[in-house]
């Protein structure tokens, strides 16, 4: 098993080693969405305020009129009444920036570079 991991860490290792990063593509397209990419996001910070599945339905029916409309996530949620009545324009930026928002991933590693070391 350790003799697997080991190549495939090789691999990794020679793949980042040539890995061209592109950061103006990256958040083009992060962007492409125009927020809705971190909507769940949004929907458990919210939820903090108004309750998980009151912030489910505001969050999912606000996303449908960005989505359907054309209209930048941000600009709906802060013309949301349930929304702005407790959120603040600066919050809701940051709760939408990506890079904000990973999720689980810091968790994931940790345990992957543990279960390695053993």
């Amino acid at each position: 098993m350790c003799l697997v991991f080991s190549a495939a860490i090789k691999m990794m290792s020679q793949v980042m080693d040539q890995m061209i990063v592109h950061e103006d593509n990256i958040k083009r397209n992060l962007n492409m969405t125009h927020g809705l990419i971190v909507s769940e996001r949004v929907m458990l910070d919210l939820g903090r305020y108004i309750g998980r599945q009151n912030a489910h339905e505001v969050i999912y029916e606000d996303a449908q009129k960005a989505f359907n409309d054309g209209i930048d996530f941000l600009d709906v949620l802060l013309a949301d009444e349930r929304v702005t009545k407790d959120v603040d324009e600066a919050t809701l930026r940051e709760m939408l920036d990506p890079a904000r928002y990973v999720g689980s991933c810091v968790q994931m590693v940790d345990d992957v570079v543990k279960k390695w070391r053993k």
